[in-house]
Parts: structure tokens; C-alpha cells; sequence
């Protein structure tokens, strides 16, 4: 799990963010989702985990044994396309690095000026 909308400090609370998620399958695939985090005044909540991607045989006939988000640090321009990194490892001692484009998150509820 990443963080995608990281707070301004690291002991600043969460606030409304979005995250990826990677789940590694028996058959050697990675299945990518998002999840959202949102604030309300009573609770936090964790919601819309929704399917993005699906890598499949990312390791051929090995098994997945570890996955690993790089940190992602927001840009102060977008100019370029923005990605993620996953690494995963393998039981069979390979190593796969996956680049992951990211689309920019609009936060519907948040008042526009």
C-alpha cells in the first residue's frame, strides 16, 4: 500500500487522500486497486476500493513472494506524466520493477475557489 496524497508533515493527520494497493495472486500475477480515505467530523473512512490493473505472469511460473511501493513524492509542477514504482520478488531469486502512471485525483467534495 502507498500513499498517494501525503500530508504536509509526517505527524500531520492523513486528511482526504487516495492509495494503490498491490495483491499478489497464486498464479504469478499482481492485481493493482485504489482506495479512498476520507474525513468525516465523526470517523475516518476507508472507502471505493475499485480494480485498476491486473500484471499478469509477472514472475513466469514463480511464485510472488514480496511487493514493495517506491515513495511517492508529490511533484511541484505537472508538467510530465507521474508514476509509481512497484517491485516485486519472486521464489525463484528475480526481481521485477513496474512503473505505474498516475492520473491526477480531483477531490469532488473539496470547495473550489
Amino acid at each position: 500500500v502507498t500513499n498517494l496524497s501525503l500530508p504536509a508533515s509526517p505527524t500531520a493527520p492523513v486528511g482526504n487522500a487516495q492509495f494503490a494497493v498491490a495483491v499478489a495472486g497464486n498464479d504469478s500475477s499482481i492485481s493493482l486497486y485504489t482506495l479512498e480515505h476520507q474525513v468525516s467530523p465523526a470517523l475516518n473512512l476507508l472507502l471505493n476500493l475499485y480494480p485498476f490493473y491486473t500484471l499478469k505472469n509477472v514472475h513466469g511460473n514463480d511464485n510472488v513472494s514480496g511487493l514493495a511501493f517506491s515513495t511517492f513524492i508529490t511533484p511541484k509542477t505537472h508538467i510530465r506524466a507521474q508514476y509509481v514504482r512497484l517491485a516485486s520478488t519472486s521464489l525463484g531469486k528475480t526481481v521485477a520493477i513496474q512503473s505505474i502512471p498516475l492520473k491526477k485525483f480531483v477531490d469532488v467534495q473539496a470547495p473550489r475557489n
